[in-house]
């Protein structure tokens, strides 16, 4: 008993140590124990002086395996709740080490490819914006029929021509974009009328 109690006060993870208490069988130690007396108690009446003292014996013994189950249950149980703290600690450790990993690879992935992102997108704004005046004035004449006779009509802005089946109003493409600031790009749309602290 001693030696295999030994061995289970080795567990360190909340695992091995719920297996180890589950292995300490208490009912059966006290079992053992109320059988040991009740057969000092019958020898008591029909038994040799040497069967007693072996009845004697055998109820010391079975004592202290309850003594030693009982204090081996008692450590194991404070094991646990150290074990399950540690391992809570360890699991919260590890999550926070994963999410910050993802999060340090996304913040490098915003440094390097944003703001050829933010550039591209700035360049369509651009000539979206410098097509927008010679697309108004011709327009102008498409309204004023001055196409109809070539069998040409209006032009579609770039954003209707895109977008024009799928939103209503007109989406604009530089109106509903916005772009946070790069060192090398300027913030467009809604950041740009926001202050930078």
């Amino acid at each position: 008993m001693l030696a295999k109690l030994k061995a289970l006060l080795k567990s360190d993870t909340t695992a091995d140590i719920t297996a180890a208490m589950a292995s300490i069988d208490l009912t059966a130690l006290r079992a053992a124990l109320d059988a040991a007396n009740a057969e000092r108690t019958r020898l008591l009446l029909s038994g040799s002086d040497a069967e007693i003292r072996r009845a004697e014996a055998e109820i010391e013994a079975c004592r202290l395996a309850l003594d030693r189950g009982e204090a081996a249950r008692t450590e194991l149980e404070g094991r646990l709740a150290q074990a399950t703290e540690r391992e809570a600690e360890a699991a919260i450790r590890a999550e926070h080490a994963e999410i910050t990993a993802k999060r340090d690879a996304i913040v490098a992935r915003i440094k390097t490819e944003y703001p050829k992102a933010a550039a591209t997108i700035i360049s369509i704004i651009e000539d979206d914006r410098g097509l927008a005046a010679a697309l108004s004035k011709i327009n102008d004449r498409a309204h004023a029929g001055d196409l109809s006779r070539y069998g040409l009509g209006l032009i579609k802005t770039p954003s209707d021509f895109v977008w024009g089946n799928q939103y209503l109003p007109t989406v604009h493409f530089d109106g509903h974009t916005s772009l946070l600031p790069t060192d090398s790009t300027p913030a467009v749309g809604i950041p740009a009328e926001m202050p930078r602290r």
